[in-house]
């Protein structure tokens, strides 16, 4: 009896296991594959394009990372330390841009922005080694810090690409939501939120090139 008994459990575990395995993989969740535990402070920002994923963090540091489809994420691969003076508070990634007109060529780009009032723009093409650039530590590579964005007078806490309009767009504490051209690095317009109570979130509708900006007066506005 005793070995009916476990010859039935045997075969209710395999029907388990068989129905687990029938299930699709998006219906059984999410799977954690790794973890990162490149910085020494608070992960404030997180950008992904492509096999490239891009953390800053209150350690004054930007890492990128190589996504890989089979084995998750490989270690990482680029890191500037004490990339601002400042805590690191926001990070966008934008594409490659080809001419277009009057418009210059544009290579692959991210963004950071900081406390330190600044964004600062680094070329994702183009790499940079330690003995070339002193916020790169030794045994990795950077990436070359291009242009700065500067015009905010308070801490930078928002950033985003609007690739419609190939535009950086920044938020900051001093309540002024500004766009800056992604060719010439010039700001483009400033729009005044202390009436509003300041911006709370951005974000941008790439179906159809919208950017949506969220302020403390409870609203939501379309741009």
């Amino acid at each position: 009896a005793g070995g009916e008994q476990e010859a039935g459990e045997e075969e209710e575990g395999e029907e388990e296991e068989e129905e687990e395995a029938a299930v699709p993989a998006a219906e059984r969740g999410v799977e954690k594959v790794t973890v990162l535990r490149e910085h020494s402070d608070r992960v404030t920002g997180l950008a992904c394009a492509g096999s490239q994923l891009v953390s800053v963090s209150w350690d004054l540091s930007v890492c990128v990372h190589t996504l890989d489809e089979k084995v998750g994420i490989s270690a990482t691969t680029h890191t500037m330390q004490m990339a601002h003076d400042d805590y690191i508070l926001a990070c966008a990634l934008a594409p490659e841009l080809p001419p277009d007109g009057d418009k210059p060529y544009v290579p692959p780009t991210l963004a950071t922005a900081s406390a330190d009032q600044g964004v600062k723009l680094w070329d994702m093409s183009s790499d940079v080694l330690p003995a070339d650039d002193p916020t790169v530590p030794d045994g990795r590579k950077g990436k070359r810090l291009v242009g700065v964005l500067a015009g905010h007078t308070a801490d930078v806490s928002h950033l985003k690409w609007l690739h419609r309009h190939r535009m950086w767009v920044s938020g900051s504490e001093d309540n002024t939501l500004r766009l800056w051209d992604a060719g010439t690095r010039l700001q483009t317009q400033q729009d005044e939120f202390a009436s509003m109570g300041g911006i709370t979130a951005l974000a941008v509708d790439e179906r159809h090139g919208y950017l949506l900006i969220a302020s403390m007066d409870c609203a939501v506005r379309v741009y």
